[in-house]
């Protein structure tokens, strides 16, 4: 085998594994959040190109990948919330996390999956991220106003404020009641 089929192999492997991680952090997270009893649902949802630019345009960050993870959890055979799993760049790792809503698309919860910088990781601490906790996506999003800074994670604060203002625009667009 030449050396270069052997790199994309092991390119191959190497996203497979990363990707096995962040589907178990994400499905162990909303197990801890919701319990055990609740049916959890997920997808693939690529995101159709004009939402995507009209997203883009109104929160000026533009989206890591076409796609987003979507999540449906159900109690009882009723879908009660829901979650996206997206990404967003620090300063220049991407940050992978995680917001649930609920049925109204209020902010419910909002987790870091994997943060891959080397400085910043103060926006994993929960007291940071409790502060969208009922946020919606007609929720002011102003750092140091509504959401405080984070001393040495200016950049990541930031791309996660834009990165959760765009979950929440699409979140509603996506279900349908906008």
């Amino acid at each position: 085998m030449n050396l270069k089929k052997m790199i994309i192999i092991n390119f191959a492997l190497v996203a497979v594994l990363i990707a096995g991680e962040l589907k178990d952090k994400t499905d162990a997270h909303l197990r801890k959040f919701f319990g055990e009893e609740c049916v959890i649902d997920s997808k693939k949802y690529i995101i159709p190109q004009e939402l995507k630019s009209k997203i883009e345009n109104l929160t000026q960050q533009r989206f890591y990948t076409d796609f987003v993870f979507l999540y449906f959890v159900k109690n009882n055979d009723k879908i009660n919330s829901y979650a996206i799993l997206d990404n967003v760049i620090g300063k220049v790792q991407p940050i992978t996390f995680l917001v649930i809503y609920d049925s109204n698309f209020a902010i419910s919860d909002f987790q870091i999956i994997k943060y891959r910088e080397e400085h910043g990781g103060e926006v994993q601490n929960e007291s940071w991220r409790n502060q969208f906790i009922g946020k919606r996506a007609n929720s002011e999003f102003t750092i140091n106003e509504n959401i405080d800074g984070i001393t040495g994670a200016t950049i990541s604060v930031k791309s996660l404020i834009k990165g959760i203002n765009k979950t929440s625009l699409l979140i509603r667009s996506i279900v349908g009641n906008e």
